[in-house]
This record gives structure tokens, C-alpha cells and sequence, in this order.
């Protein structure tokens, strides 16, 4: 091209591109700017006289100037293309980023004669991506910072195959695997799920697979280290133009309250079967009362006293979380009131082991303490300045108990028994597989009660 065809097209290019939406512009060879189109100098307020004026990198920020003069030096040194980014003050004040794109350019005789570029403002697109960048960070610091639950997502591919796109790093804490490990073998984490839940979930998740809808489901997984625990696994489906179906999920650790809903409702069966046997005991009580009382008086005032000591035994059972009784608790939540009597000097003795009661043994065992500390008041040695010495010890289940009462007055066996030593002798027999041996010695009532620590029909604990 001779020299009026190039000054032909550079007068063109300088036509076209001077109504040009981007930002171009022209440099010499020592990088001095001699052209910039009508957007360039909209951009930086230059006047169209002013160009040959003009210092572009007064408008550069410092902080910037090593991202553009490196880049810029290297391309003019090699006579080579660059690309470089950075911010800079636009003519109202604004910062702004430019991402520059530069070629260089050869006259005839192949001699550099400078660059020519694009200035492209990318501040919002940038902007965007910073965002996009910091909310993708906030995402994955709450999926990987999830107490109790892993995010996941899954990919099912036209073909049917299955992959994990993300795995959050809570699958370590939570399954025993690392995500990454995860991540590489799609099957890892669903062959964890025990082999007694994978037909219900297979199930549960070809329906939501189906119907596009939602997928719950809850299963117990056998972590890498053993343990079984109860999960829930819950996703919901985003159809790709692709026809790749993504599954966007969590898992939840619901294993404490798994284990709670089946302690509750244990809780609740035991608890109706304790309130059964509770009115059973109290209907016998009242009808056993009525029976053999002179009159109301009488029968309000024996069995007001007798369901007391029903409730003691409770009290004692709702204080310990096993709901199991101690045996001297509950020897002394019955005689304790008797022996503080301050107008009467009277001692009371208690030996023996720790012994731990269940819940019927120790309701009963209430029952028949009561009994005796009833007689004792009334006609042994409580009736006066006495003494009551109880011992015992267990062996194996089974407990011996020593009832001893001393410096009372005179005992006699009674001509028949009363509803209290029938209730004794039921209760030890019925309730706790026992036995109970009692004299009307000279020196004072004495009986040997043979029981076991759980009554029959009730599994300890």
C-alpha cells in the first residue's frame, strides 16, 4: 500500500471509529498518545484539541500502575500484543476499571510505529463478579459450618448417571468421608446406608424421581468409624435445559432426637402402665380399707395415710432419672416422721447395703414399710419410748431385710389377720417374689421379708 492508501484508510478508521461505541485509541511508538476517538475522550474529559496534551496515566490510580506499565512495557519492548487491567478516575470523579486489549503496528517497510487499543469498562461486570465470588463464599462457609448438616448437590444425567457437583466439607464430621472422596465416588455415601433402610429410600427417591417433586426420607447410616447413626436426607429438583436433572440437598444428623422420640414413647408406654397399676393398687387399697373400717372416719383416716405412702415411694422414683429407689430412702421417707417425735425419746436404726429398687418394687416395697411403721405407731414399739432396728443385704437380686422392734409393750399374735398383714404378705408374695416370716416375740414384733430388687414381670431399669 502506498502512502496515499495509507493515509486513505487511516482517515477511514479514524471515520469509523470515531463514532464508535467503545474506547479506542492510538499510541506512537515511545507510547505517547495520538489519538483518541469521541468515547475515549468523553470518558477522561479531554477536548478534541487536547489530545496531543493529554497524559492518560495522570488519571491511573497508583496503587494500579504496576498492573498497567508492566504489561504496557513488555508489549512495546516486543512489539507484541497485551492486555492489562486497571482503575481509573473518570472525568466526573468516578473510579472506574478498564480492561485494555493493544496491538502493535508496522508501516511498509515493517517498522514499528506504536499500538493501537480498546479500552472496555468493566467495572460492573467486575462488580458482579466480586459479588458473585463473596456470595459463593457466604454459601459455602454456611454449608461447610452447618452443625448438624451436610449441603450436597447432585447431577442425574440424561443417561441416568449419577455424579456429585459439591459436597460440603461437614460429610467428614458427619459420615466419616471426605468430600473430596465423596465427590470422586458417587456410590460412597449411599452404600453407607444400612442394608435395612436402602428399600424404603430407593423407593422414596425413584417417586420424587418420577414426579420431579421433593425427596425426604430417613435412614440410618453406618459411618466409617462403625457408629449407626439416623439421618435425614432431604433434596429438591431443578430440571437443565440439558435434560440433566440437579438435585439440591441436605443431611441431617437427627440421631438425638430419634433416640429421643423412641425414649418419649417408651416413656408414655411405661407411664400408662404405671398409672394401671397405680389404680389397681389404690382400688384395692380403698376396697380393702372399706372392708375392714369401723366406720368413714376410720377408713378416710387409714386410707388418706396409705395413699401417702404411695406417693412417697413416687416421689422417691421421680427424683432419679432411671426411675429406680433407694431402699434406706425409702425406709426413712416412712419411719423417719415417727422417730423425730420430740415428746417421746425413740431411736431408729438403719444398716445395710446400697440397694437400688424398680419402679414396682419400690412402690410396693413403700406399701409394706408403711404397714409396719403403721403397726409399730399403733400397737408396737412406736407406741411408746421404743426402738425399731431394720438391717439388711442383698445378694444376687434378692434382698433379706430384719425388722426388729424393742422396748414397746407386750405383742400378741392377733386372733386373724388384718388387711394390713394381708397386704404385706400379698405384695411381698405377688408383687416381688418374696416371702415374710413375722414373730410376736416377748422382747417385740419381729419379721424377716425376703423380696427381689425387681418385681416380677419388670425388666430392671
Amino acid at each position: 500500500m502506498d502512502d496515499v492508501g495509507r493515509r486513505v484508510a487511516d482517515e477511514s478508521f479514524a471515520a469509523v471509529a470515531e463514532h464508535a461505541p467503545a474506547m479506542l485509541w492510538r499510541g506512537d511508538a515511545h507510547g505517547k498518545c495520538i489519538y483518541l476517538n469521541r468515547a475515549q475522550r468523553s470518558f477522561w474529559g479531554v477536548p478534541d484539541e487536547g489530545v496531543a496534551s493529554f497524559t492518560w496515566s495522570s488519571t491511573l490510580l497508583e496503587e494500579d500502575a504496576p498492573k498497567v506499565f508492566g504489561p504496557f512495557s513488555e508489549g512495546m519492548a516486543k512489539r507484541a500484543p497485551f492486555k492489562c487491567e486497571g482503575r481509573y478516575r473518570r472525568a466526573d470523579g468516578a473510579i472506574r476499571i478498564l480492561e485494555t486489549h493493544a496491538e502493535p503496528r508496522f508501516d511498509a517497510n515493517g517498522a514499528f510505529t506504536g499500538m493501537i487499543g480498546v479500552n472496555v469498562d468493566v467495572t460492573d461486570q467486575r462488580r458482579a463478579q466480586a459479588e458473585l465470588v463473596e456470595s459463593e463464599a457466604r454459601l459455602r462457609a454456611l454449608a461447610d459450618n452447618l452443625p448438624y448438616g451436610m449441603v450436597y448437590q447432585i447431577v442425574r444425567e440424561p443417561d441416568g448417571a449419577r455424579r456429585f457437583s459439591f459436597v460440603s466439607s461437614r460429610c467428614k464430621a458427619l459420615n466419616g468421608v471426605d468430600a473430596d472422596a465423596a465427590m470422586a465416588d458417587p456410590t460412597l455415601l449411599h452404600s453407607q446406608i444400612v442394608e435395612e433402610d436402602r428399600a424404603a429410600f430407593a423407593a422414596a427417591e425413584a417417586a420424587a424421581q418420577a414426579s420431579l417433586t421433593p425427596f425426604e426420607a430417613e435412614v440410618r447410616i453406618r459411618r466409617a468409624d462403625g457408629e449407626v447413626r439416623w439421618f435425614k436426607m432431604s433434596s429438591a429438583p431443578r430440571p437443565m435445559p440439558d435434560g440433566s436433572i440437579v438435585w439440591d440437598g441436605v443431611q441431617v444428623d437427627i440421631h438425638d432426637m430419634k433416640v429421643a422420640e423412641e425414649r418419649r414413647a417408651l416413656l408414655m408406654k411405661e407411664m400408662s402402665h404405671r398409672i394401671k397399676n397405680n389404680l389397681s393398687t389404690v382400688l384395692s387399697i380403698a376396697t380393702q380399707t372399706g372392708r375392714h373400717a369401723a366406720d368413714f372416719a376410720s377408713f378416710n383416716r387409714s386410707f388418706q395415710a396409705r395413699l401417702v405412702a404411695l406417693s412417697k415411694s413416687h416421689d422417691l422414683l421421680m427424683k432419679d432419672e432411671r426411675g429406680t429407689a433407694d431402699l434406706r430412702e425409702i425406709l426413712e421417707a416412712e419411719l423417719l416422721p415417727y422417730s423425730a417425735d420430740t415428746a417421746l425419746s425413740r431411736t431408729l436404726t438403719l444398716s445395710g447395703d446400697t440397694v437400688r429398687l424398680s419402679t414396682r418394687a419400690a412402690v410396693g416395697l413403700g406399701l409394706v414399710v408403711h404397714e409396719l411403721a403403721t403397726n409399730a405407731a399403733k400397737y408396737g414399739a412406736y407406741s411408746g419410748a421404743g426402738a425399731i432396728d431394720v438391717s439388711w443385704r442383698a445378694d444376687d437380686g434378692a434382698v433379706l431385710l430384719q425388722w426388729r422392734e424393742r422396748g414397746g409393750p407386750p405383742v400378741t399374735s392377733p386372733a386373724k389377720s388384718g388387711f394390713g398383714s394381708r397386704l404385706i404378705d400379698s405384695v411381698l408374695r405377688g408383687e416381688l417374689g418374696g416371702a415374710v416370716d413375722a414373730r410376736f416375740a416377748p422382747q417385740g414384733f419381729e419379721a424377716d421379708l425376703r423380696f427381689r430388687t425387681v418385681s416380677i414381670g419388670e425388666e430392671a431399669g
